[in-house]
């Protein structure tokens, strides 16, 4: 146990702490991922397990970041949001995707062999070639499972 004292702010005391933990034993069954909230540059650092889910590791990013699956957009109706991980070296191909392309994609990951895009919230990270050190983006898109909920309840 020791102790410090730490008047430099938040920002120096979070990046040393980054650095103490990055030092600490790696477990080989692990990856270091880093992800981004697209929208308000937020960071979330996870240790994933190599054969954790999509949707292990979006949630792990949502609640780190702060997100919600649901946006509120008037007094009657919500807005359902399903999170997209895009690597940050897949970018380009998410952009240059239609929005009708972009939701059906749980995942956009670089692979060694290439662009993997994961089609289903159940592939996990080492069948998509999700490497260690791997940085994401996430992205909230409409839910389409979902169909809006009726502005007012029928007659009857």
């Amino acid at each position: 146990m020791s102790y410090r004292t730490f008047d430099s702010g938040p920002d120096v005391l979070a990046a040393e702490i980054a650095g103490i933990l990055h030092r600490a034993e790696k477990n080989p069954d692990e990856l270091s991922i880093t992800i981004e909230g697209v929208h308000t540059g937020k960071l979330c650092h996870v240790r994933a397990p190599r054969r954790a889910t999509v949707t292990w590791l979006s949630k792990k990013g949502q609640a780190g970041l702060g997100g919600h699956d649901v946006l509120r957009t008037g007094p009657f109706s919500e807005f359902r949001i399903r999170w997209v991980i895009v690597d940050i070296d897949a970018e380009e191909e998410w952009r240059l995707m239609y929005r009708s392309e972009q939701r059906h994609i749980h995942a956009l990951v670089q692979s060694e062999n290439g662009i993997k895009k994961a089609y289903t919230d159940r592939d996990r990270l080492e069948d998509l070639g999700v490497r260690d050190g791997s940085v994401f983006h996430l992205y909230g898109i409409e839910d389409e499972r979902y169909e809006p909920m009726p502005l007012c309840a029928p007659r009857g």
